[in-house]
């Protein structure tokens, strides 16, 4: 594509997109050959009406949305992610699978890239896994702090709703918050969802999970 008329990327003229690891540039300026392989999936180019504004469910602000390609949303580590069409009552879910994909894997939102900027006061979403299980959410705050809560109960087979409130979240150790040692959730820049299992490095996780309806619940102003 040659450069642009008006000094910005115009998305309707693009002519082609190219998709490469850096090794290979690094290789092709001399430096060491690349040996990954790269796997693409489901490539999709999203329209341009695709909802980034916040948008009420309930009482709660809609956390993504997967009606539109699981804006938000992806995958952290070697599980397989994707957007599947359900039940009436969950019309679109997001799905991860780690079956046969061993090591840390997690569902990742940034709240931000979704519209949601002022504080809240609980998480909640739908769940059900292919096998009981323990959840647990992850916090990071854009201070470098992170917060961690066991979700009650576990998720089984059936569909469930789980209200993760804001003050359940506890200080990860590893990554103390040096801003005021409290969760701040407006500064919340990512939120994850993952099988305690992966967590906790046990060889041969095989399971799945899916969630729907994923929201916050507002501060009172």
């Amino acid at each position: 594509m040659a450069p642009g008329d008006n000094g910005r990327l115009d998305l309707d003229q693009l002519e082609y997109l190219t998709i490469m690891d850096l090794a290979a540039v690094g290789y092709a300026a001399g430096g060491e050959a690349a040996v990954d392989l790269l796997y693409l999936d489901d490539f999709a180019l999203l329209p341009k009406t695709v909802r980034q504004a916040p948008y009420r469910v309930g009482d709660g602000i809609g956390l993504g949305e997967f009606a539109v390609s699981g804006v938000g949303w992806s995958a952290l580590g070697g599980a397989v992610f994707d957007i599947v069409a359900c039940d009436a009552g969950h019309p679109w879910v997001a799905r991860l699978d780690g079956r046969g994909k061993p090591g840390f894997s997690g569902l990742q939102v940034a709240p931000r890239s979704v519209g949601i900027r002022g504080a809240w006061t609980s998480l909640r979403f739908d769940a059900r896994a292919d096998k009981r299980m323990a959840m647990v959410v992850f916090l990071d705050e854009d201070t470098g702090g992170a917060y961690t809560a066991i979700v009650q109960p576990n998720v089984t087979t059936e569909w469930q709703t789980f209200t993760v409130e804001a003050t359940s979240f506890r200080a990860a150790p590893n990554k103390p918050d040096t801003d005021n040692g409290v969760l701040d959730t407006d500064r919340v820049n990512s939120v994850l969802l993952a099988d305690v299992a992966t967590t906790r490095g046990q060889a041969g996780w095989a399971n799945a999970f899916e969630i729907a309806r994923p929201i916050v619940v507002p501060a009172p102003q």
